[in-house]
């Protein structure tokens, strides 16, 4: 009982971080039930976790968990600059960055910075993706608290330079399926070793994965933008040398956009994420992400009435297609996906569940629409499997189909057993439970298909 209560108290806490009166009541709940020691080691167990916002910090010092700042002395969370003063960080991401982006102009060399076998050097499409995760991991560690985590830092460092090592022995010489394989996995290889290093020992780790998913997200979005601005500015840079007459060489470009590109992994990090918190301190309210999962709440009802349509009107008059055509299996597959990723995002954090009464039923009504849609597919392929026999793509597609089959079953049945008032975290602890098998997969795929062909 006393070990539920302090998880009680600990998601409370976590979730009312930021909002002062929310806080006071929650303290003035615990005094009157009798289960103030388990409101204080909670607020002490999210201030470890590195979670340390205003009101955290007000009620550090008033429960005496925080020693109070000598006269002169700044106080924690706090620099010259005022509250989480960006200055700290911007130092080291600029310089981490130039780095990055000189070592992608000698991976590229000259051929196009690009993620292809068949197009870009093996050192460029092998190595962009494990040096991107060490810079970033770089980053972090230079911009983060000194001393937090150095296991970590030094376990994903040594991931990455194994994935690395790994991949280019296996599949260096190859421009196959199997290339495309690898170089499609790898980057998944190196996001979850850096999941592995920020989610902090002092608070559980299984509880930071979501909000690191939607961190991730939101990089991956910040970049994307970085990149389309950059292009424009390229694409206007050269239109004013050819009316002056000057053509650039194609070397000169390509050596250009492969340093460009290579600045901004660790520009869009360090512009929406905190390197002094670990996932379950950091803002899910502001910036890009906010405007990200307001459209994937949105779009979710569009969506949920397209697979309906599609599902019982469209698939049963066209149901072998799936079957025969292989280009539009891979749709089906990549719909699988997107699904997947618009309803973690259209997800609320506990203190918005109550303003979305309508968001609940159309998440369920898409992950059962999805559910049914994967089932189709991974039917479609294994009948190709018994049919034209196996191939990596084969294998390793029907590996992705198992898991995401499996993490929707569980979704589904999650939110039988749900009730009003968690219900989000269900939803949530569902697509967290099965990174392990996910990272499993990856694995095996980078591993065992250079070895199966």
């Amino acid at each position: 009982m006393a070990e539920r209560t302090s998880a009680h108290y600990l998601a409370l806490v976590r979730g009312a971080a930021q909002d002062a009166a929310e806080l006071e009541q929650i303290y003035r709940q615990a005094v009157a039930t009798g289960e103030e020691r388990a409101f204080r080691e909670a607020v002490a167990t999210v201030l470890q976790s590195g979670q340390r916002t205003p009101v955290l910090l007000a009620w550090g010092y008033r429960l005496d968990l925080l020693p109070l700042p000598a006269s002169g002395e700044m106080a924690p969370g706090r620099s010259a600059g005022g509250p989480s003063d960006p200055s700290r960080s911007w130092g080291p991401a600029l310089a981490v960055s130039l780095g990055l982006g000189l070592l992608w102009t000698l991976l590229a060399g000259d051929q196009p910075p690009v993620p292809f076998p068949d197009a870009a050097r093996p050192l460029f499409w092998l190595g962009w993706a494990p040096a991107t995760g060490f810079a970033i991991l770089a980053y972090l560690a230079l911009a983060g608290n000194p001393g937090v985590r150095e296991r970590r830092w030094l376990l994903a460092a040594g991931t990455l330079v194994a994935l690395a090592a790994l991949a280019g022995g296996l599949a260096r010489a190859r421009t196959d399926d199997v290339a495309f394989l690898t170089a499609a996995h790898l980057p998944l290889a190196v996001v979850l070793a850096l999941g592995v290093a920020v989610t902090g020992p002092a608070d559980r780790p299984g509880a930071q994965w979501f909000p690191l998913l939607l961190k991730y997200a939101e990089v991956l979005l910040t970049a994307g933008v970085f990149a389309m601005a950059s292009g424009f500015l390229g694409a206007l840079t050269m239109g004013i040398f050819a009316v002056l007459g000057i053509q650039i060489p194609d070397a000169t470009v390509e050596r250009a956009a492969a340093f460009v590109l290579g600045t901004l992994p660790v520009l869009a990090v360090a512009s929406v994420y905190n390197p002094r918190a670990v996932p379950t301190g950091q803002d899910l309210t502001q910036g890009p992400l906010r405007l990200l999962r307001l459209f994937a709440r949105l779009a979710l009802p569009a969506v949920a009435g397209v697979l309906v349509l599609y599902l019982f009107w469209f698939l049963p008059h066209h149901f072998w297609r799936g079957f025969q055509d292989r280009s539009l299996l891979l749709v089906y597959n990549l719909t699988v996906v997107t699904l997947l990723g618009l309803m973690a995002l259209a997800v609320p954090t506990r203190d918005e569940a109550g303003t979305s009464p309508w968001l609940r039923r159309v998440l369920i009504l898409t992950a059962f629409l999805t559910f049914l849609l994967n089932a189709y597919a991974l039917a479609a392929n294994l009948s190709r499997v018994w049919h034209f026999g196996l191939t990596p793509n084969r294998h390793a597609v029907a590996g992705w189909n198992g898991v995401t089959l499996a993490l929707l079953a569980a979704i589904l049945l999650g939110q039988v057993r749900a009730t009003d008032r968690d219900w989000t975290e269900r939803f949530a602890a569902a697509l967290v439970r099965f990174l392990p098998l996910l990272a499993g997969w990856v694995g095996w795929v980078l591993v065992a298909s250079p070895f199966l062909w």
